[in-house]
């Protein structure tokens, strides 16, 4: 990518314009300084450099370019911290779990949060859900031993 910046902000554009219209080159030897100077002497007719264009051009692409992969790492930063907030927050099945989860996040934040929201997230939530039917269920026994018939 930085070659193809660098090639486009050196690149260099010549026109001159006289009575037969308008002609481009990219290349200044074939444009010969006696005929730019003749070229300028007439009323109408310009003779000029579009580099200053093409430079402007690529900045504003470049910058473009460069606010939306900040906007796009912005979010996976707020996601990667987010991640990691949650597994400190959350009880697993064994601590061993949490601390892989941790380092897998920590050590390779894309690929690590990718399979947490999977794999992970499933793992906590089946916690959490089997602890609440584990809470009713001992909680319904000891009420049906009061109304046993």
């Amino acid at each position: 990518m930085l070659v193809f910046v660098t090639s486009v902000a050196s690149a260099e554009v010549y026109n001159c314009k006289d009575a037969n219209g308008v002609h481009f080159t990219g290349r200044p030897s074939s444009v010969q300084l006696r005929d730019i100077k003749e070229a300028i002497g007439q009323p109408g007719t310009e003779a000029f450099s579009d580099r200053s264009n093409n430079v402007e051009d690529v900045f504003q692409s470049l910058a473009r370019f460069m606010i939306l992969w900040l906007i796009i790492g912005f979010f996976l930063f707020i996601c990667w911290i987010s991640t990691i907030v949650d597994i400190v927050k959350c009880e697993f099945v064994t601590t061993s779990n949490k601390t892989v989860w941790m380092l897998l996040v920590l050590l390779l934040p894309l690929l690590g949060m990718m399979l947490y929201y999977i794999f992970g997230f499933n793992q906590k939530n089946l916690y959490k859900h089997n602890v609440l039917l584990h809470t009713r269920l001992t909680s319904r026994q000891s009420k049906d031993k009061d109304f046993a018939t």
